[in-house]
């Protein structure tokens, strides 16, 4: 592997660089970032100018402009990384104070971060960086779906199947309201995973059980509501549990003929 002459960092580090993974010919990556070699030249390029949506959704294209100034009123290349590794190398050449627009779709969350970028002339003289923060908009987590037993006939412990699905990908945990006074905030689980939690019940009746998903990020979803495991899979849904409330004498009924 071949050995490049000592280079003094923009930050005055000496670096020994090898044309290897963090050589660029021209440059070297430390931390994450890509450095010229030597100090900046007064007659490169300015830092470059970003402007875009500020915040944004995960699987969703955003563009974003990029425009800086030669002094020398050379010809430009861009080096862009977009803060979740993507990356646009060398692109180019634009004329001098040329706005660019570029865009990128983000597959992962991450808060806050980051675009940063830099200009360099077709004389290889590289400019600072310029950078730009972004926001994801974290959307909250879908209603669960709880399964298990509604109508306690027979009072004991029994188990629930709770799921919930979080748009960004985030842990999430569940509220439970378990209709007979007690409430219940579950361990974190990653989104789409099904967990099993048990609770004992003490009381014949039909509780209309109901559960919320919270991310890590403290936004509580809707809540969902139990389904019934004989009734053609028939969800629980807000109305029919404000029915059922309205009217008690249904509840006694549907204990006295056992459905469930």
């Amino acid at each position: 592997m071949f050995l490049a002459s000592p280079a003094i960092g923009e930050d005055g580090t000496v670096y020994f660089c090898t044309r290897g993974e963090n050589w660029t010919g021209t440059g070297y990556r430390s931390n994450g970032r890509l450095h010229a070699l030597g100090e900046l030249d007064p007659d490169a390029p300015l830092a470059p100018i970003i402007d875009g949506p500020e915040r944004i959704k995960t699987y969703e294209e955003y563009e974003y402009t990029f425009k800086t100034t030669s002094p020398l009123g050379k010809d430009v290349y861009y080096w862009i990384e977009w803060g979740d590794k993507g990356l646009e190398e060398w692109i180019g050449p634009y004329e001098s104070g040329e706005e660019i627009t570029v865009s990128h779709e983000w597959h992962i969350y991450k808060k806050p971060f980051k675009i940063i970028v830099k200009a360099k002339d077709v004389d290889e003289r590289w400019g600072p960086w310029g950078e730009f923060e972004v926001k994801y908009i974290n959307r909250p987590p879908e209603a669960p779906t709880i399964k298990g037993k509604a109508l306690i006939l027979k009072p004991g412990t029994y188990n629930y199947k709770l799921e919930a699905i979080d748009p960004d990908d985030d842990d999430i945990r569940f509220l439970i309201d378990w209709r007979d006074g007690n409430y219940e905030w579950t361990d974190y689980y990653p989104s789409g995973e099904e967990i099993i939690i048990n609770h004992s019940w003490y009381e014949k009746k039909w509780y209309l059980i109901r559960a919320r998903a919270n991310d890590t990020n403290g936004v509580l979803g809707p809540w969902g509501y139990i389904q019934t495991s004989k009734f053609d899979i028939i969800e629980i849904g807000p109305n029919i549990i404000w029915f059922l409330e309205r009217y008690p004498l249904l509840q006694t009924l549907f204990l006295r003929l056992g459905l469930q």
